[in-house]
């Protein structure tokens, strides 16, 4: 029976051979594949287990043997016993391993598969043991010869790993200057970054610097173009968008004064220079300048000329030359402004006076002394005991239609030419109307226009202006007022008179709500002067009233006409005191 530790070997093999298997799937085709390996030492490590256990058993058995020929022939125990079973038997047993605990190692071996297989078939448990064993060490011997075989792979694979981790660790080492790298450039992203943002900030700067600096430049900068056009230019549109454009730049200068600007300084001295040339080209410019403004002036004199065409597209498109000759020859600027109002004047005069005569030629008649509330019939009677004819005679008790005079207030200007045309006749109240609505509409127009084209730049010269527009409507409010006048004192139309006084109202609003102050005083001397006769006429029907006589007589069944008259008068003086928010005055 072999050694019991001569069964260690191929375990050692098996073990050893094991290490490559990490790397096995590198290896050549003639290396065992690692499942092979792996499967084949499984059944090396079963095979073990089964032959330790064969061993115990066999040498349980050699002991038994032991002790039957022991008790057989005593004398004979030292020399029967194997010197290489009791040290297998103690090895196995070892001297923790109790004597009773032999057969629970026996139960255990039994429930092995080899060992089931060779009680099964009736094998000697020795001899199996040994067949075991030289299998085991055959195995052992084939694994190392194969690995032997196979060492040249192995070497030629410990290489290409050695290659593969120099390559690893030199990619390792790039990857780790990439990565560096790439810190460097974060940084530098971020440095550029920041010097973005402030690069941003300072251009914006700059460039808000730069607007400043342009304005501040063209209001100061003088071209040779500019001083060539002042210096020789002739006076036209050309020649007066120059003299604007030196006036802005002068006036930006003395703007400036205050301000410690290095450019003005240099640039002050050439600007008044050039003012002064400007100014003072000679006498001959100054007085082309002058007959210049005159001569458009004049052209309002024309015939059929509209003025407010002209204010806006001559006078105004040339106001730089008047804001010139203003700032730098107020002689010549006044003689300009006297020629307007002049001109003006006898426009506006001529022009309210024709309109007036034409609107007088359009009254429907209007009731006499005898169209009071009580008035006896038989005073209105004809040279041959026949009444008057009252067909075209205004209705001086009922109000009637003519209240839509006061109601509409977007109605027009009454046009003499298509009047005249249709034979219309009008009361005096829509002839009033329409004079004064084109009053009104006239002098808020040339106010507007003086104040815009009179004024200098630095503040408004309101006083003055007012003085040119009552100097240019004073004939035309004259005219107004003496025609009010006129038919105040010959009329006996109570409900005219007091349809007239609300329409003046009305215009009076109209004025404040344009802000146009300089008719106020018109306003007030129309009410002075229909007031007064608006009460006288209430007092002469009250005295008809009572003058009336108790016996007259009426004609026929109708409603008797003093109550007409008088129903009607109360009806219109009511409605009337309706249409102001306040009580009548």
């Amino acid at each position: 029976m072999d050694k019991p530790g001569s069964l260690m070997k191929p375990t050692e093999t098996v073990s050893a051979a094991a290490t490559p298997l990490a790397a096995a799937t590198t290896l050549p085709d003639s290396i065992p594949s690692p499942l092979h390996a792996s499967s084949i030492s499984r059944r090396n490590s079963q095979k073990r287990q089964s032959l330790t256990g064969l061993k115990f058993l066999n040498e349980l058995l050699d002991d038994h043997d032991h002790d039957i020929d022991h008790e057989i022939n005593p004398i004979n125990d030292t020399t029967s016993l194997k010197p290489e079973q009791e040290p297998s038997v103690s090895l196995f047993l070892q001297d923790d391993l109790a004597f009773e605990q032999v057969g629970d190692r026996i139960s255990e071996f039994q429930e092995d598969e080899f060992v089931k297989q060779a009680l099964a078939k009736g094998m000697d448990l020795r001899e199996y043991a040994h067949h075991i064993e030289s299998e085991l060490d055959s195995v052992g011997q084939d694994h190392e010869d194969d690995y032997i075989h196979q060492s040249q792979a192995f070497v030629d694979l410990h290489g290409q790993i050695k290659s593969c981790d120099e390559i690893l660790e030199t990619m390792e080492n790039l990857l780790s200057i990439f990565q560096t790298d790439l810190g460097n450039i974060s940084t530098e992203i971020q440095t550029l970054q920041t010097k973005s943002v402030s690069m941003s900030i300072q251009l914006k700067n700059r460039m808000a610097v730069e607007n400043h600096l342009n304005d501040l430049l063209e209001g100061i900068l003088i071209t040779p173009q500019l001083i060539r056009k002042i210096y020789d230019g002739e006076v036209d549109e050309t020649w007066l968008a120059a003299l604007a454009e030196l006036n802005s730049k002068m006036y930006n200068a003395k703007a400036r004064q205050g301000r410690h600007i290095r450019a003005l300084k240099e640039v002050g001295p050439e600007l008044e220079r050039l003012r002064i040339k400007a100014s003072l080209l000679d006498q001959q410019t100054v007085e082309k300048i002058r007959e210049f403004l005159l001569a458009k002036i004049k052209s309002f004199r024309i015939p059929n000329t509209n003025v407010q065409i002209m204010q806006h597209s001559v006078l105004l498109k040339y106001k730089e030359l008047n804001q010139f000759v203003m700032e730098r020859h107020s002689e010549v600027a006044t003689e300009i402004r006297q020629t307007y109002a002049n001109t003006l004047r006898w426009y506006f005069s001529n022009q309210f006076e024709t309109y007036a005569a034409g609107l007088e030629k359009l009254q429907s008649p209007v009731g006499d002394k005898y169209e009071m509330l009580c008035a006896d019939e038989s005073a209105r009677k004809g040279l041959f005991g026949t009444t008057k004819a009252l067909q075209q005679k205004t209705n001086v008790f009922a109000v009637g239609s003519r209240l839509d005079t006061l109601k509409n207030q977007d109605a027009g200007l009454i046009l003499i030419h298509v009047a005249n045309e249709k034979h219309l006749k009008y009361p005096y109240e829509a002839l009033f109307r329409s004079f004064n609505l084109a009053l009104i509409d006239n002098a808020s127009s040339e106010y507007l226009f003086l104040v815009e084209y009179f004024s200098k730049r630095s503040q408004p010269d309101i006083d003055g202006i007012r003085g040119v527009f009552s100097h240019i409507f004073e004939p035309t409010l004259k005219l107004g007022l003496a025609n009010v006048k006129e038919y105040a004192d010959t009329s006996y139309d109570a409900i005219g008179i007091l349809l007239c006084l609300r329409i003046n109202d009305q215009l009076a609003k109209e004025l404040e709500r344009r802000k146009i102050p300089t008719l106020d005083k018109y306003g007030d001397a129309i009410h002075m002067a229909l007031w007064p006769r608006f009460q006288i006429v209430v007092d002469m029907h009250i005295e008809s009233v009572r003058k009336a006589r108790t016996k007259i007589k009426p004609k026929n069944v109708h409603p008797h006409w003093i109550a007409r008259r008088y129903g009607e008068f109360a009806c219109s003086l009511l409605l009337l005191n309706d249409e102001k928010t306040d009580v009548m005055p």
